[in-house]
């Protein structure tokens, strides 16, 4: 049996249960590449919903929906492969952050594609990706307010079961 960490939510009925291999993975490489942890939590969240097996219907692959050309660009073998996927999904974000300089546009840029935020200087007004910039921010106040009161030692995080206090 695959062990989970539910992060149940006083916000909707929707319960996460993230397998704790994928939750400390997240944990591991949020911190190697410098972008905080509640974020990549809430991408993965929007982007798979945490199932590594997750394919889209334009055909985005793994945990962080990587589309074929960008897993092919980033050198990923196997976007199945959950430490691969998320290895080169947080590397790529960390580059579109460092480009565009703003957490809104680096995620329509990850939604939408790098040319869409530049060629509309700004979000694009695709329905999808506007859509998906405010789920992942509503996620983000969600774990962001979650961890901040419940820091989760690496030794303790698939034991305890945490709940999502309004904010």
């Amino acid at each position: 049996m695959i062990p989970f960490v539910a992060l149940d939510s006083l916000f909707s009925k929707e319960i996460p249960r993230v397998p704790s291999e994928i939750l400390q993975l997240i944990k591991q490489l949020s911190s190697k590449y410098q972008v905080p942890f509640e974020l990549i939590l809430s991408l993965v969240k929007v982007e798979s919903d945490f199932n590594p097996q997750a394919i889209s219907p334009k055909g985005a692959m793994g945990l962080m929906q990587l589309m074929p050309s960008t897993a092919t660009f980033l050198g990923v073998q196997n976007p199945f492969d959950p430490q691969e996927n998320l290895e080169a999904g947080i590397r790529y974000f960390k580059t579109l952050l460092e480009k565009f300089g703003d957490l809104s546009l680096a995620l329509a840029a990850y939604n939408a594609g790098p040319k869409a935020v530049m060629d509309y200087q700004g979000i694009p007004p695709f329905p999808e990706t506007r859509s998906f910039v405010n789920k992942v921010f509503g996620w983000f106040k969600k774990f962001s307010s979650l961890f901040s009161n419940e820091r989760l030692s690496e030794g303790k995080m698939e034991e305890k079961t945490v709940t999502l206090l309004p904010f």
